[in-house]
């Protein structure tokens, strides 16, 4: 009986002893963000953003946490706050540990954005260095629905508004040739106040069509 003691006092000492070694669990920038980007995906925005505020507090140099807050912010409509958390992200260094590109995010949200802000100058500025390094398989890994193609149309349509008609038509006949590589040559004649209508008229049907 003795013996039996002594080996339960000797197994609750050692579980004590466990125990109070036992170190504290404490959520990563990485573990809040990814919560995060789980209440976006459910767009429930609100939450993101309190969960991505939570990231940057514990680490203000995490990348993936700024693209988050732009993305919140913008589904918002909150695009001042947007824009700032964006260009804030671009000056961060990417996370080695992710799989996916997050200056590809940022730069692309940034086109978005400023589109819908009516800074179509910037707007063009960040879309044209998303062109530059990425490619047409591009997809935002938070909405499948959301490609290359939508930073392409932004892009067509921030041209147009700036009066470069002819940076316009090339990005709309790239969309169309990738919607449909036998589609008939579509060249109205940009110079004219007519040719114009046609170009903005299939910009808002491209629109339509890469939105469902």
């Amino acid at each position: 009986m003795k013996y039996m003691n002594k080996i339960i006092l000797i197994i609750l000492g050692l579980m004590i002893l466990l125990v109070g070694c036992r170190k504290t669990w404490e959520a990563t920038q990485k573990d809040k963000t990814d919560y995060a980007w789980e209440k976006y995906e459910e767009k429930d925005y609100n939450s993101s953003l309190e969960w991505f505020h939570n990231a940057v507090d514990t680490d203000p140099l995490y990348k993936d946490a700024f693209n988050g807050l732009g993305w919140s912010y913008g589904m918002l409509m909150e695009l001042d706050s947007s824009i700032k958390y964006f260009e804030a992200g671009l000056l961060r260094a990417e996370d080695e540990n992710l799989t996916i590109s997050v200056e590809s995010e940022l730069l692309s949200g940034l086109c978005f954005v400023y589109n819908a802000n009516g800074n179509d100058s910037l707007a063009i500025v960040r879309g044209n260095a998303f062109l530059a390094n990425y490619t047409e398989d591009w997809t935002f890994s938070h909405d499948a629905l959301l490609n290359y193609m939508d930073v392409l149309i932004t892009l067509a349509s921030s041209n147009f508004f700036i009066s470069d008609f002819t940076e316009s038509l090339n990005h709309v006949q790239t969309i169309r040739n990738h919607l449909n590589p036998n589609a008939a040559t579509f060249e109205p004649n940009i110079s004219t106040v007519v040719g114009r209508q046609i170009l903005a008229e299939e910009l808002e049907s491209l629109r339509g069509i890469l939105s469902q």
